[in-house]
């Protein structure tokens, strides 16, 4: 995915190819709709939700993933739920400056456009 993206932008340096995204020369591109397809599928797998992981499944096909999160409770069950919360908001984050660059404030935007953006 992210070499797709290097070779449509010229470079792989994340903020490079975030403002190449957001030019107009960018256009209509079959690469950049897989890759944006495949990175939600990734962002899907990688954090476990309902397509892939299905809790009603057997038991013995989900206690990989729960036997880590069943001894614990309270504000450690809280922090492991944190933790997985992080890193679903770091795949969409991901997506959305990559693909969805528009509104990103620049350097010498006042504190107004920062919001937003």
């Amino acid at each position: 995915i992210v070499f797709s993206l290097a070779l449509v932008a010229g470079a792989t340096q994340l903020s490079t190819v975030a403002a190449f995204m957001g030019s107009p020369q960018v256009g209509l591109r079959v690469s950049l709709g897989m890759s944006l397809i495949a990175l939600v599928m990734v962002a899907v797998a990688e954090n476990a939700r309902i397509p892939v992981d299905n809790p009603s499944t057997h038991l013995e096909l989900t206690m990989v993933h729960e036997a880590m999160v069943l001894e614990y409770s309270g504000r450690h069950l809280a922090m492991i739920e944190f933790a997985a919360f992080l890193k679903l908001l770091l795949y969409m984050s991901l997506i959305c400056c990559v693909f969805l660059p528009w509104g990103q404030a620049t350097a010498e935007a006042g504190p107004e456009s920062l919001a937003p953006g």
